[in-house]
């Protein structure tokens, strides 16, 4: 069963009040923080942590600068909304007990729907996170699609429980785990831009760690496949393309900007990707880790960020 999806928690009112909820693991304690949509992984056994603080999704311009004026994409991610009831499943394997724990952050706001899903798992383990599928036929969307006419759908909600149709398969990106990782991904649906032909989206976030170093980025001239960011407890890994997924089209690979820099105690991490089309999903997975015991935060920013994709509707 999925504790996700694009309209089921949305039916089945899955959420819960602005509160902390945490799970653990031997090695790591994460921690989801209430209102504000952050995270933060605490290692047991060196007693460091990385905690992660969501910013605003903003519209900018080809220079960076932030778009002014009425039109202009703003949309603050903390504030008074909530994270869904912790999704607890176990997987027996060969050789150990894996238990995999999940749950949504939601924003909805001037129509425009921001998810994040996250994901704590004890040991290695390849999770699957629903997008939008691609090439759908007759202007078709849904995360469910049939292999023989291409045509997408919603989820059936029976009972509680949200599965694609009959002779329908769900669609979805991998999400490799290990153990003692958070991975969450990023869905954004429901964008307008003021300027969609030359503007792009910018989302970021801040770092704070208990060594309260400032980090340094080794992807100094941005030419890298990934980036990495190193702090006293722990690093955060980040890509330099995502993918857009969903509509009519192809899947493609796209790149995407990334600047580091400082303020106070912060550590800020700025993405910067264009614009989906029509329907389109963008995803991007970078990866925070915790020094020691192999804890890693990793953030699938699996910005499954699903960008105007018509017909879809916030978890």
């Amino acid at each position: 069963m999925k504790f996700y999806s694009f309209t089921s928690l949305a039916i089945l009112g899955a959420h819960v009040s602005a509160a902390d909820l945490s799970v653990s693991t031997d090695k790591v304690t994460a921690s989801f923080l209430g209102a504000s949509g952050g995270l933060k992984l605490f290692n047991i056994e060196t007693e460091g942590y990385l905690m992660v603080q969501q910013a605003k999704i903003e519209e900018v311009t080809p220079d960076g600068s932030k778009c002014n004026g009425s039109g202009c994409l703003s949309i603050n991610v903390a504030g008074n909304n909530d994270w869904s009831a912790l999704d607890t499943v176990e997987v027996d394997s060969s050789d150990v007990k894996t238990t995999v724990t999940s749950t949504t952050f939601t924003v909805v706001e001037d129509g425009v729907t921001f998810n994040l899903i996250a994901h704590v798992s004890n040991a290695e383990w390849t999770e699957t996170d629903p997008v939008p599928c691609s090439e759908c036929a007759a202007n078709g969307a849904g995360p469910c699609q049939n292999a023989g006419d291409s045509t997408c759908t919603d989820y059936e909600v029976i009972e509680g429980v949200a599965t694609c149709p009959a002779e329908y398969t769900e669609c979805t990106q991998s999400v490799e785990l290990k153990s003692n990782e958070l991975k969450f991904s990023m869905l954004l649906t429901g964008v307008t831009l003021k300027d969609p032909e030359n503007n792009k989206i910018h989302y970021g976030i801040s770092i704070k760690n208990k060594a309260s170093d400032s980090g340094g980025d080794e992807n100094t001239d941005g030419k890298a496949e990934t980036g990495v960011v190193k702090f006293g407890d722990g690093e955060v890994t980040y890509p330099t393309t995502g993918v857009m997924v969903g509509g009519d089209s192809a899947e493609r690979t796209v790149p995407v900007s990334v600047t580091t820099s400082t303020q106070g105690s912060k550590y800020l991490l700025d993405f910067t990707f264009e614009a989906p089309g029509a329907g389109e999903t963008f995803y991007y997975d970078p990866t925070l880790s915790v020094t020691g015991s192999a804890a890693k935060i990793g953030a699938s920013l699996g910005m499954m960020a699903v960008l105007a994709v018509a017909g879809f509707v916030g978890m």
